[in-house]
């Protein structure tokens, strides 16, 4: 009995192996499967991929009509109240808008905060007047890319479900709702970083070209955060893990690195006609560095007048602020290394910054 099965079985492999495969539609491999295999069993892989594709399909809008209905609920609760740098970018924007150039008063010239923000809100306002209902619809489609980019980014590294993942987190996000109301450069910084590593990550894409396009979006992120100018950095040296490569990398970030330049040197040459001094982006670096570097400074922001600078410049401010942190940082280098650690704890410990801003209390500006 055993040896009739396994002729029979034999039998029809050669039988299969003699039969030319039939390439008319439907019929790609008939011939080599044998009688009992169903057309069903063939094309069942091809219809539970098309089955993933259309749930991942369907999961995608879900997430951002999810996202557009808690954004624009948000916006409809809670009123636009400028306070703190908000309050800056919107006095900036203004004055832009109205033609008395960047900074506090007008044919005084700033740049403690980068221009970059301000200059976006006062083309809402050359627009549609002084009204804060733009930026806020702004804000919102600048959200829901930020969770289209996060969404594709993550698909092509880790996969859909991943994607899915990420994207419903971004779309509830506290945070990422409640900036919705307030003036600040989160959600556009974001944005903007997001689909520049999605831009990196794309290898079907010309490594050079890639490079240009980064330098672009790196250089639109450096003009709201100045920090976007390391990302280069980060960038090769993540492309040289993955590609176990290191000349290429290089080269691309030189060529990063020229294109930011070129594009944020119209606003250095600015600084330097403004202040007589190279200020390459804003003047608020050396300020930062010492509120978090001194020998008076606690794990919170110094608040209040800054000690030993009246009089100054502001460009004056920054250079001797900057000079003062980095003597403390070498003088106590061990302090210096527990304390980053300690805030880097406290920084990822609780968001509510967001909060902090769409709360207005007296004496906050």
């Amino acid at each position: 009995m055993i040896a009739s099965v396994q002729a029979d079985i034999l039998s029809r492999r050669k039988s299969a192996r003699s039969k030319p495969l039939d390439f008319r539609r439907g019929n790609v491999g008939r011939a080599a499967v044998g009688p009992k295999m169903s057309e069903h069993t063939l094309t069942q892989p091809a219809a539970q991929t098309e089955l993933c594709a259309k749930i991942f399909r369907r999961s995608f809008a879900v997430i951002l009509i999810v996202a557009v209905v808690l954004r624009v609920a948000w916006a409809v609760a809670v009123p636009v109240i400028p306070i703190s740098d908000g309050h800056a970018y919107d006095t900036f924007a203004q004055n832009l808008a109205s033609g008395d150039g960047y900074g506090w008063e007008a044919g005084i010239p700033g740049a403690y905060w980068p221009v970059g923000l301000s200059f976006v809100y006062s083309l809402f306002y050359r627009v549609f007047g002084h009204t804060y209902t733009p930026i806020v619809i702004f804000n919102i489609i600048v959200g829901v890319l930020t969770i289209v980019l996060t969404i594709e980014f993550t698909r092509r590294q880790f996969g859909p479900p991943a994607a899915l993942l990420a994207g419903g987190l971004m779309a509830a996000w506290p945070s990422q709702i409640e900036y919705v109301t307030v003036l600040a450069s989160e959600l556009p910084f974001t944005c903007l970083v997001v689909g520049a590593i999605l831009l990196w990550t794309l290898g079907n894409v010309n490594l050079w070209a890639r490079a240009v396009l980064v330098g672009v979006l790196l250089a639109a992120a450096s003009y709201i955060r100045p920090t976007a100018i390391l990302l280069p950095f980060a960038f090769a040296f993540g492309h040289a893990l993955r590609k176990k490569q290191l000349l290429k990398p290089v080269a691309a970030v030189c060529v990063i690195i020229a294109v930011m330049a070129l594009l944020i040197a119209p606003w250095t040459a600015r600084n330097m006609r403004a202040f007589g001094r190279f200020v390459l982006i804003s003047t608020n670096g050396g300020v930062t560095l010492w509120m978090g570097n001194n020998p008076l400074a606690p794990l919170q922001r110094i608040e209040g007048p800054l000690p030993g600078v009246q009089g100054m410049s502001e460009v004056e401010r920054e250079v001797h602020l900057k000079e003062e942190a980095i003597v403390y940082i070498k003088k106590h280098p061990v302090k210096f290394v527990v304390r980053s650690a300690r805030k880097l704890v406290l920084l990822h410990s609780r968001e509510t910054i967001s909060v902090h801003f769409s709360t207005p209390l007296p004496n906050r500006s």
